[in-house]
């Protein structure tokens, strides 16, 4: 996984380096002998560790190798150098260094792609019941107009915030409250068949737009965990899965209605429940519901713990 440039040791100073060039070729990588120099186009990342006297521990600092930074920070303390590929996997900054010809974490990768495909399919499983909806509580085409606007300005005002958020706090814990707040909508706009009021439908509308703000998030995410020469072929993939959430599910709307409508467009085989009304109009919301509670179980459970350091 992880073949080192340089090791050396000087004075309580031990020093690793690892080179990579910019074609994603790892010069001199197996041979320790290198002298871990920073020629040509090189990427060299170096971790700088100082022996606590007596403790036998080591205190790991990351670098960029001519760097002028003077403020870098310390990352973690270790106690054997075998960890050293651990403490590099978990540094953002090193991914493309140490992956140069595959994804870090596919798995994690996959469910980045769910949280797109969810987040377009908040629009789609909706589409083609979602007239009908406002017409049967009352509502006209103003109201439809501010339905459906409800949806992208959500989207528009929570971008930038769960963008800051995916900074400070990493994209597991920004992913996670986005779809909390994405089944949170569904939730509600299923429920609106009790309800029965196009003002709730529009909140609905406007809390899964909040949820679905995600987009920038996943294709930071996507960037920094490709390596550089295939970044281009992974942010296509989430390109296709987020068209494919829009484009596919509408489908499994439209399946939905025609369950629960007869031939002359009357309800059929609804559900009253004492809480909740399952129908044409508030069946795919529950059926987006549990898509993305499902998701939101991988993200807590599965997607690994990143965050830029900045």
């Amino acid at each position: 996984a992880m073949s080192p440039g340089s090791i050396a040791s000087d004075g309580g100073q031990s020093q690793f380096s690892y080179n990579q060039m910019e074609d994603g070729s790892n010069p001199g990588s197996g041979d320790s002998g290198d002298s871990g120099e920073n020629v040509g186009g090189n990427n060299m990342y170096q971790y700088n560790s100082n022996s606590s006297t007596g403790h036998g521990s080591n205190n790991i600092r990351l670098s960029r190798v001519g760097s002028t930074d003077t403020n870098q920070t310390a990352l973690t303390t270790i106690t054997d150098w075998t960890q050293m590929e651990q403490i590099y996997r978990a540094s953002s900054v090193c991914t493309e260094a140490i992956e140069s010809n595959g994804l870090a974490n596919p798995l994690s990768f996959c469910i980045v792609c769910g949280v797109v495909f969810v987040g377009e399919m908040a629009r789609g499983i909706l589409l083609p019941t979602l007239w009908g909806f406002v017409q049967d509580l009352g509502g006209d085409t103003v109201t439809m107009g501010w339905s459906v606007a409800a949806f992208s300005f959500g989207r528009v005002v929570t971008s930038p915030l769960f963008g800051w958020l995916s900074v400070h706090s990493g994209y597991q814990l920004t992913l996670a409250v986005a779809l909390a707040l994405l089944s949170l909508g569904a939730f509600l706009y299923g429920m609106n068949g009790v309800v029965g009021s196009p003002y709730f439908l529009i909140m609905a509308q406007s809390v899964m737009g909040i949820g679905s703000g995600t987009l920038g998030v996943t294709r930071a995410y996507v960037a920094e965990v490709s390596p550089k020469k295939l970044r281009t072929r992974y942010l296509a993939y989430l390109a296709m899965t987020r068209d494919a959430g829009f484009t596919i599910t509408p489908f499994f709307g439209s399946a939905l209605s025609y369950y629960f409508t007869k031939d002359d467009g009357e309800d059929a085989n609804v559900v009253n429940g004492k809480f909740f009304k399952l129908d044409q109009y508030t069946s795919p919301a529950f059926l987006l519901f549990l898509f993305c509670v499902a998701e939101l179980f991988m993200v807590v459970f599965f997607l690994e713990h990143r965050r830029r350091e900045v």
